[in-house]
């Protein structure tokens, strides 16, 4: 009930604090709610040590889920020089966006990609970012003259295991999806399994979490 009535002016805040209030379990790992009630003939003593022994239990719990947390391996930095991650979709059934440029659809490609659905192939890291973004808005803006993205329509970004990721992909490309591209409800990012492993054990997961698929 408390979270429901909490709301920030950053949108990505707030889409954490709704994830919160959906997913009572999620709540109950992060926060413990106890109570203390006035005891008997006054014998606070008891009921004192009684939230002690809740507490102490609830830091040790806390604690090895910490230690969880620090001991998981992050994935690290992609510091050497890759050339940027094309970014395909296929616009219509004979014509193909490859980083925001139209052209024909060759009869591979038809084989290959599925209309509308939008493909990051190479390299997605520390250095590439930038370009792939800009890659991506461009392949967005060239579908309004072409075959436009619906607001609510589902669309899929998908990244296989052969393209790259590092760290910094989970929290950068969730910052630009929740602003940039914020007026598409229903994007959604299809990773392959190493990939998918890969961007869940990165520093910025919480901020792309609710646009990955779930069955990843």
């Amino acid at each position: 009930f408390l979270l429901e009535q909490i709301r920030t002016k950053d949108d990505r805040v707030n889409k954490i604090i709704d994830s919160f209030s959906a997913d009572r379990n999620k709540v109950k790992s992060f926060f413990k709610i106890s109570y203390i009630f006035k005891p008997e003939e006054g014998k606070y003593a008891a009921e004192l040590e009684r939230l002690e022994k809740i507490i102490d239990i609830y830091d040790k719990i806390a604690d090895e889920k910490l230690k969880m947390m620090v001991d998981k391996p992050k994935t690290e930095m992609i510091s050497e020089a890759m050339e940027p991650a094309n970014v395909i979709c296929r616009a219509a059934m004979e014509k193909l966006i490859i980083n925001g440029e139209l052209g024909p659809l060759s009869a591979d490609a038809k084989d290959q990609y599925i209309e509308k659905n939008i493909h990051i192939e190479g390299a997605v890291t520390t250095k590439t970012l930038t370009v792939v973004k800009d890659r991506l808005l461009s392949t967005f803006q060239s579908m309004v003259k072409i075959n436009p993205f619906k607001k609510n329509e589902k669309i899929f970004i998908n990244i296989p295991d052969t393209s790259v990721i590092d760290g910094s992909f989970a929290s950068i490309m969730g910052a630009f999806l929740s602003s940039a591209l914020s007026e598409y409800k229903g994007i959604s990012i299809n990773m392959g399994k190493e990939n998918s492993g890969k961007l869940k054990n990165s520093d910025g997961y919480i901020a792309i979490k609710d646009y990955v698929l779930k069955n990843l």
